[in-house]
Order: C-alpha cells, then sequence, then structure tokens
C-alpha cells in the first residue's frame, strides 16, 4: 500500500502497490548472444519478467537495483 500525494497537497492512502525502477540484466541462453541491461518501472518484477519472456528465446535474468532514477 503506497502514499500519493495529489495536486493540492493532500495525502491518501492506495491499495495499488508503489511502483519502482528495476535494473535488470538479461543473459540470453544462446552464448553467442551479448547480455544486456535494460530498466523497467513495475508494481511487481516477478510477473513483468514473466511477460517480457513470452515469445522470446529462453534466458536468465537477475536484478541489479531497483528504485533507480531515470
Amino acid at each position: 500500500m503506497g502514499t500519493v500525494k495529489t495536486k493540492n497537497g493532500y495525502y491518501y492512502k492506495s491499495d495499488e502497490p508503489s511502483k519502482a525502477w528495476y535494473k535488470i540484466q538479461v543473459t540470453p541462453l544462446d552464448e553467442e548472444k551479448e547480455p544486456f541491461v535494460f530498466k523497467v518501472e513495475t508494481h511487481d518484477i516477478d510477473w513483468t519478467m514473466e511477460q517480457y519472456q513470452r515469445n522470446r528465446d529462453p534466458f536468465h535474468w537477475k536484478m541489479l537495483d531497483w528504485n533507480v532514477r531515470v
């Protein structure tokens, strides 16, 4: 549950979890392809990476950092 500030300065509790930025390293299982890093903003990094994996060649991923500045 996150706290959100409105334009007029009031705060309220949100049932929706706060989004965070994640820095992700992707390493393809195909050794001929190079690993790469990208940033993504999401509520749920596991779900996001599961969706990212769809219709792609197999890879391993690891989180390098979270709540990074864009």
